[in-house]
């Protein structure tokens, strides 16, 4: 799922936390896209269980590219915890 940071009624992080507090959706892979690139937005979204964090991009290239790779993570063998995943 992808969540940007700066929604016009709730922000992504809000909206974040109502997935992680759903039994239901705690195992969805969640990754915020933002213009974002402040140190205390991303370990904002990384305190509250996202799974990955992408700058937005200016290209088309580069949002192919940038979902390239994460259409090739193995999310099942993914943990935040241990690697935090941030495409500029």
């Amino acid at each position: 799922m992808f969540l940007d940071l700066n929604m016009p009624c709730k922000s992504g992080t809000e909206c974040l936390k109502e997935i992680r507090e759903h039994k239901n959706f705690k195992h969805i892979p969640v990754i915020i896209y933002s213009t974002s690139g402040l140190k205390e937005d991303i370990d904002s979204i990384y305190n509250n269980g996202a799974n990955g964090y992408v700058r937005k991009s200016r290209s088309y290239k580069g949002i192919q590219s940038v979902l390239q790779k994460l259409f090739n993570i193995n999310w099942d063998e993914y943990t935040p915890r241990t690697k935090k995943i941030v495409f500029y």
